[in-house]
């Protein structure tokens, strides 16, 4: 939190920042993204993460809009048009530092996908917009953090932010939510990924992290 990314206040030019498209984040299928993140106010729309900005090249994207609503979504196809998403109401906070975990589990839902969503590690009720795709474009564009689109800039900080080619689990949001360390170890073999140098990431024991990307 002491070297969270601030990225303005309301009515400022509002910053960004642009991660280069690479393996670790052209996720597919399964997907989780984690993050701590401190809003300056209930904003209309804000993008916090955003892979691909240009339709056609769109893959996932989690944002808050106004009402303290979460918003995740994904497209199989890389258009606008075909985006499918999840939402959860009144359940972000202003001024304040909140621990975010969102999953996708692509055949999660008897062959569709699945979404969950954690506040602080306490899951909340995640309404879908229609049937969740059991895939995710693999867009060629980079991950764009606090702006999306054209407009969407993100008034506040964030830090800590994780990405998983695997569904994390509740404990194991929990389990983030309680270190907020940002260099955690995770059972499968995928690495985890420091999102500026593309070298393998290590704990805090000098072990390497595993099971994501994170900046």
């Amino acid at each position: 939190l002491n070297g969270a990314f601030d990225f303005g206040e309301i009515d400022e030019n509002h910053s960004y920042i642009i991660i280069p498209d690479s393996a670790a984040l052209s996720i597919t299928g399964d997907l989780s993204i984690a993050f701590t993140m401190k809003r300056d106010g209930d904003n209309a729309s804000e993008n916090l993460i955003c892979k691909g900005i240009t339709d056609g090249q769109r893959s996932y994207s989690v944002m808050s809009t106004n009402g303290g609503k979460l918003h995740f979504w994904i497209t199989a196809t890389g258009d606008s048009a075909d985006r499918e998403y999840c939402e959860a109401v009144g359940v972000l906070a202003d001024s304040s530092w909140q621990h975010i975990t969102v999953t996708y589990d692509a055949d999660g839902d008897g062959g569709d996908g699945l979404m969950k969503a954690y506040i602080d590690a306490v899951e909340k009720t995640f309404t879908p917009s229609g049937t969740i795709p059991s895939s995710i474009h693999d867009s060629t564009e980079g991950l764009t953090i606090a702006h999306g689109l054209t407009t969407n800039y993100l008034a506040g900080k964030l830090d800590n932010i994780m990405i998983f080619n695997k569904v994390l689990t509740q404990n194991e949001a929990n389990w983030l939510h309680n270190q907020g360390v940002g260099r955690e170890q995770f059972e499968d073999d995928a690495l985890c990924v420091d999102g500026f140098t593309g070298k393998p990431y290590l704990n805090g024991g000098g072990n390497t992290a595993k099971n994501g990307w994170i900046i």
